[in-house]
């Protein structure tokens, strides 16, 4: 998982309010919130709530990223419309 600073967007509001065309606060809001949309989504699975696959590397690489660029690209498009 990534670091929670500078990743997640409440750290850095400082920095996005000086400079509000610099950063892109759906992605900021986004990445932060992904290891625990996985971790949602695999419940399931688990049968249990928790940090689990959605937390680790492999889970942020293999699940995080892509589902994260989906979410990603239909908020941009929601937001146009």
């Amino acid at each position: 998982m990534p670091a929670t600073f500078p990743s997640h967007q409440g750290l850095i509001a400082f920095l996005w309010r000086r400079w509000p065309g610099r950063f892109d606060v759906r992605a900021l809001c986004v990445g932060a919130a992904m290891p625990d949309i996985v971790d949602a989504l695999l419940v399931v699975v688990r049968g249990k709530f928790g940090q689990g696959l959605g937390h680790s590397f492999a889970g942020v690489l293999v699940l995080g990223i892509p589902l994260g660029l989906l979410l990603w690209i239909g908020l941009h498009r929601a937001v146009r419309c």
